[in-house]
């Protein structure tokens, strides 16, 4: 369980990584959009469900050292807890409800692609502020 926390971090980056080079089609950017977070909040579901019926009262991911001197260290460092999983749990349903009812209230709009790139890139800061193990990430994933 604990080597998939990454993954949770990662995939909505992935998605807005992704997004910026899509065409500007309505269909296709609302459907990956649409995509990308329900299959996240899908996952945060199931691995809140496994983490809560498991042993452990956290999950705690040490990544690679980023940059390192004297006495300071900062790596990528990922931790879940029962708090983790009601935050992620909530923001994932409201971001997948945004973007369902987005898809048609924005329709035929100048900023659709705009609008849909900035909710992934909200989505990505998010997820990655709620898993930060430490103040460094937690800075990063806020700004």
């Amino acid at each position: 369980m604990n080597s998939f926390l990454p993954w949770l971090a990662v995939l909505p980056f992935f998605g807005f990584a992704a997004a910026i080079f899509f065409p500007s089609k309505e269909a296709w950017i609302s459907r990956w959009s649409f995509l990308i977070v329900a299959t996240h909040a899908l996952a945060i579901q199931f691995y809140s469900l496994a983490f809560l019926f498991g042993t452990p009262n956290h999950y705690h991911f040490d990544g690679p050292k980023i940059y390192q001197t004297g006495s300071f260290i900062f790596n990528l460092s990922l931790y879940f807890d029962r708090t983790s999983a009601v935050f992620l749990c909530v923001g994932g349903v409201l971001t997948f409800l945004v973007t369902r009812f987005s898809r048609y209230y924005l329709h035929r709009e100048p900023g659709y692609k705009r609008f849909f790139v900035t909710v992934l890139f909200f989505y990505s800061g998010f997820t990655l502020t709620i898993l930060a193990g430490n103040f460094e990430l937690l800075f990063t994933g806020w700004e």
